[in-house]
């Protein structure tokens, strides 16, 4: 009986299958040929409108909910048969409720984050309070069993989270609304009603077109923005006079743009958005928002921290709570500070962030403070230009060294990268500093306290210099370190050793390494490197003599001591240095290692 039924409704569902597909290539051509043809004639069709086509299989799972500033709408279940809709659908209903949209590009981003999820749940709570609270006159709701079906229907239809799906995924779920659900089984069609279903997010990126100079306008004119408009007569003089107006009424929208539509004799104001200045702080009290969709601030909404100002990621992290589509919204400032415009974000953030000065800068045992004066009275500057300054004092922080990070708590920290791969996280240290001073030859000498001694030289890299000020490395070290390099005496290898603030004590380590037989590549250990001083970097040269070679004097550009190891073959030959901003000095091994107490000949 099922099969008979089936076979009945075939030509129903051939017939319904040719309205939603073009399938004359299928039905003619031979077994063998659709290949044939999807090369062919479907491919020259895609090429006159292949994004079109591409468009065409975008599906979004309802309900929509639009947002994108004052631009608000929702598309319903209750409207749409199906559980999608196409993008054709979405800007549809976009242009529907706001016609001056008409004749404007735009493209469906969909979005979803913390605050998007925080109104469903708002949603849903309400959802399920109305189900809970009896109709009136009701004091015992009926109990038909539908709870259970509520839950799964909840269920199947927050499965379906991925919203883009072609037209065959389509067909599947149109298939799967045959069967009965709560919304489809009751007479009244109600029922369905009261279910949470998750649907999608979307914002608009619209494509403004300036008004530009050789643009006429014919008066009369109307400026509109969603509800609000505003008329500008025959005697209107110019686009000044209209920009007057609107901003005087609008005072955020200072700094605006005009789009034109001359089929609709139309003005759209639009606000282009700022290159953002971290860690810049603004005075509350202040107006974030434009038209019905200003919020104002002051210092109860932020906490106490808000005495000095409060950052744009505060202020977006606030704003965003009512309106999510501006969760990485970049602004435009009005009214001397009075005023942030939001503006929707869709590129990603680059190295060409501008950052507030004063600014803090956390190096490996300094601090620099970074101020106006030392960027030749800028009021920000750029993460590379704030390296280039460390760089000028610590040529260890090379551009191709160095990663710069901006906490948002306000200050910067200058990341080392390891030979090749590897980070080195900088941070303050005790017993450890950097200051210059004139001496008595009238030159200038930069001198570096690290907590077991004193480098120091002359500006120009003369007269480096080092003492040891805590004791001398166990020989017994140096014996291991040779014992290590000679397991495989061909290639090169690298050890590291660190001194302990706490304990006063020495300790080897042996970072994660790839050996060669001219070279070798090693890690760095962000965390050892925090807690301990790293004091000396040792590597091998296999059986060939020591020497520091040129790839050894770009490496070794920071403030510590350098070892080389060779002749590893026979009796093990030393070099030691100590380097300070790129400069060095050969130091006596004796005159930092224990050498009667070593075991080995060196």
């Amino acid at each position: 009986m099922e099969r008979n039924s089936i076979e009945g409704g075939k030509n129903m569902s051939m017939l319904s299958l040719e309205d939603l597909f073009d399938v004359s290539d299928y039905k003619t051509e031979k077994k063998g040929e659709k290949k044939n043809a999807s090369k062919g004639g479907r491919k020259e069709t895609e090429k006159k409108g292949g994004k079109e086509n591409d468009k065409k299989s975008i599906r979004y799972l309802l309900p929509v909910r639009v947002r994108a500033g004052h631009i608000r709408c929702d598309l319903l279940k209750s409207d749409y048969e199906g559980k999608t809709v196409s993008e054709a659908d979405v800007k549809k209903k976009v242009r529907e409720c706001y016609p001056e949209l008409s004749g404007i590009q735009m493209n469906l981003v969909k979005f979803d984050n913390k605050f998007t999820e925080m109104l469903e749940s708002m949603e849903k709570c309400g959802m399920e309070k109305k189900t809970l609270e009896p109709e009136q006159g009701e004091e015992h709701p009926e109990e038909d069993g539908n709870s259970d079906a509520l839950e799964f229907a909840s269920a199947e239809d927050t499965g379906l989270q991925d919203d883009l799906m072609d037209e065959e995924m389509q067909d599947a779920a149109e298939e799967e609304d045959d069967t009965v659900t709560p919304e489809e089984g009751n007479d009244d069609g109600s029922a369905g009603e009261d279910v949470f279903v998750k649907g999608c997010w979307i914002k608009l990126e619209i494509h403004y077109q300036e008004l530009t100079e050789n643009q006429k306008v014919v008066y009369p004119v109307t400026v509109t923005a969603g509800s609000v408009r505003m008329e500008f007569g025959n005697d209107t003089v110019s686009m000044e006079e209209v920009r007057k107006r609107w901003i005087d009424a609008h005072p955020e929208y200072e700094g605006c743009l005009f789009h034109y539509d001359d089929k609709q004799n139309l003005l759209i104001p639009f606000v282009r958005g700022e290159s953002e200045i971290k860690g810049k702080k603004y005075r509350l009290p202040l107006t974030v928002g434009y038209l019905d969709l200003a919020e104002h601030y002051d210092k109860e909404d932020f906490g106490e921290t808000a005495d000095e100002g409060v950052t744009l990621k505060q202020i977006r992290e606030l704003y965003a709570k009512a309106h999510p589509e501006y969760e990485n919204a970049i602004f435009s400032c009005a009214g001397e500070g009075m005023y942030l415009f939001p503006v929707m974000n869709f590129k990603k953030v680059g190295t060409t962030d501008s950052y507030s000065l004063p600014i803090v800068v956390r190096g490996p045992g300094f601090r620099l403070d970074l101020d106006s004066p030392d960027f030749k009275g800028k009021e920000s500057v750029t993460l590379e230009e704030i390296r280039s300054a460390i760089e000028n004092l610590y040529p260890e922080f090379s551009k191709e060294r160095t990663e710069m990070v901006y906490d948002e708590r306000g200050f910067v920290v200058p990341i080392l990268r390891g030979s090749k791969k590897g980070v080195l996280v900088t941070s303050e240290r005790t017993g450890q500093d950097l200051f210059f001073t004139e001496g008595r030859d009238g030159r200038t000498y930069r001198i570096e306290q690290m907590p077991y001694g004193f480098f120091d030289c002359c500006i120009d890299g003369k007269d480096v210099d080092f003492r040891l000020n805590a004791d001398k490395i166990p020989g017994e070290m140096l014996d291991e370190i040779i014992a290590f390099f000679r397991r495989n005496p061909e290639k090169e290898a690298a050890v590291q050793i660190f001194y302990d603030l706490v304990t006063k004590k020495y300790s080897l380590y042996y970072p994660p390494q790839r050996t060669g037989y001219c070279s070798v590549i090693f890690g760095r250990n962000p965390e050892l490197e925090n807690d301990k001083v790293l004091m000396m970097d040792v590597h091998s040269h296999g059986c060939m003599r020591a020497f520091f070679s040129s790839v050894d004097d770009h490496d070794e550009k920071g403030t510590r001591l350098f070892m080389v190891i060779g002749r590893l073959d026979g009796t093990a030959e030393c070099r030691l240095r100590a380097g300070i901003a790129g400069f060095y000095r050969d130091v006596p091994v004796a005159d930092v290692f224990e050498m009667e107490e070593m075991e080995d000949e060196v």
